[in-house]
């Protein structure tokens, strides 16, 4: 705001000027809400707020004092201007002063009665220059002292002027040429009234000096209450330190105690948290610990013990789950039993049949025997051959037919080993999916599947014995030789 002032000081237009005033008005308004903002930071530190009221006051006669500075800088370029206009005035009223004198010299007694009048006139003429000439010169000075000095000079050439104006009007009076004498008259009246202290060029020079002094006695107050503000704000700043330090230690102090506290709260929630850890591991580890003593128990081929149920918890749900398991594992054995029974009674009956179809090939061997010692005898006579070989085709038919039947009776019994191989293969699928649910039940599973496979073995077994080729030969009677 100092500099914003200082610039409005040195203006000499009155445009900018108000600009000047504009930006310090600005600067005002942001600095008097900020002011406020932080006084109230500090309301409750009665040292910085004690310090920070002085700004007040000096801000207050600041303000004062740098608006003064600006109505008066102000007013001064006003003057100025107002100045120049007179003197611009006065300029011209003296060239027409000036031309009106010139006009004696052509008038028809300048060579005779006007010779008075007219020597007056070039006399007047310096005269009236030497007031223009001061006026310009009054109307660019600064100093007091000059504007004083100059004030004298053209008061003593206005007083000059107007004896020889006096003269000269008495001298065309004289010589009846009123009518240039009343113009002389009023042009000289009219320079007078430009060069009075009421309302002339003296009066505006005087009012600008006058605003340029108050001016300048605003702006070095201007100054010093600047400096004041800034000497207020730096030791409002040293104050300021000074509570920070000391609220940086309480800090310190506060964080130190808060830290205690922090590692006191810290173990305490360690202790807590380990207690709950066991607690919870605790009742996670016992309930696991059963499923495994029973998954063990079941693993060993006890399917007759059942895990406790009771409870609405996920424990209770793996016990429910595991019982359910172990049903499921004792339908699926005693399932496997009965079939594995029903497996026995079928190979027992193919051993049966396998036994009898032994009997039937032996003898069927020793007929065949026969039939080759026979067929030796035959030989000697082709018809009697003929015919008994027409009746053997009828009953190698018959032997064919009973070979049929007993192809499809080791058809029927394929067919049974057959679903039962797929019976066990449709166990060991259960099986390996049990295994997926528990690696405990690895062992029960290992069992049945070396079951399957001895039930495999001996179906396979079976179907070899039952898939041999059985041919029934039946042995002619022996016909005597001719």
């Amino acid at each position: 705001m100092t500099n914003t002032t200082l610039e409005g000081f040195y203006q000499s237009d009155v445009t900018l000027l108000t600009q000047n005033l504009t930006n310090y008005n600005a600067i005002a308004e942001q600095f008097i809400p900020e002011f406020k903002e932080l006084k109230s930071l500090v309301q409750t530190e009665t040292v910085l707020i004690s310090n920070l009221n002085k700004v007040t006051d000096v801000f207050t006669a600041f303000n004062d004092a740098a608006v003064t500075v600006f109505e008066s800088r102000k007013k001064s370029i006003e003057q100025k201007t107002s100045l120049k206009e007179k003197v611009s005035n006065l300029e011209e009223q003296a060239d027409d002063a000036v031309t009106l004198l010139l006009d004696l010299a052509d008038h028809r007694l300048a060579e005779s009665k006007l010779q008075r009048a007219i020597s007056l006139s070039e006399q007047l003429e310096n005269q009236l220059n030497a007031i223009v000439t001061s006026s310009l010169e009054y109307s660019d000075t600064l100093s007091d002292s000059t504007a004083e000095l100059i004030e004298s000079e053209i008061s003593f050439s206005l007083q000059s002027a107007q004896t020889s104006v006096n003269e000269i009007i008495a001298e065309l009076t004289m010589n009846d040429i009123e009518s240039i004498a009343n113009e002389l008259s009023e042009s000289f009246t009219s320079i007078e009234v430009l060069l009075s202290s009421d309302q002339g060029i003296l009066f505006h020079k005087r009012a600008q000096l006058a605003a340029n002094q108050q001016a300048k006695a605003k702006l070095k107050a201007v100054k010093e209450f600047a400096h004041q503000a800034n000497k207020i704000l730096e030791k409002q700043v040293d104050l300021a330190n000074q509570a920070t330090l000391a609220s940086s230690e309480l800090v310190k102090n506060s964080v130190s105690s808060g830290n205690n506290k922090t590692i006191i709260i810290a173990i305490i929630s360690i202790i807590i948290a380990i207690t709950i850890a066991r607690l919870t591991l605790i009742s996670i580890t016992r309930p696991l610990s059963r499923v495994n003593d029973m998954l063990n128990i079941v693993a060993s081929g006890d399917l007759s013990r059942k895990l406790d149920e009771s409870g609405k918890d996920e424990f209770a749900q793996l016990s429910k789950n595991c019982n359910l398991l172990i049903d499921s594992l004792r339908t699926l054995i005693e399932s496997i039993v009965n079939r594995s029974s029903q497996l026995a009674a079928a190979a027992e009956q193919t051993s049966t049949v396998t036994a009898e179809s032994t009997i039937a090939i032996e003898e069927q061997r020793n007929q065949v025997e026969q039939a080759a010692s026979a067929t030796t005898e035959m030989s000697s006579t082709a018809q009697s051959v003929l015919s008994s070989a027409n009746d053997a085709l009828g009953e190698i038919k018959h032997a064919d037919d009973e070979a049929e039947r007993v192809k499809l009776i080791s058809g029927r019994n394929r067919h049974t080993i057959e679903q039962l191989a797929q019976e066990v293969d449709s166990a060991a699928q259960v099986i390996n999916q049990l295994q997926q649910d528990s690696a405990s039940i690895g062992s029960i599973l290992d069992t049945i599947r070396g079951i399957a496979d001895q039930t495999n073995l001996l179906a396979l077994n079976a179907a070899i014995e039952a898939a041999r080729p059985v041919n029934k030969v039946v042995v002619l009677p022996s016909l005597p030789m001719r």
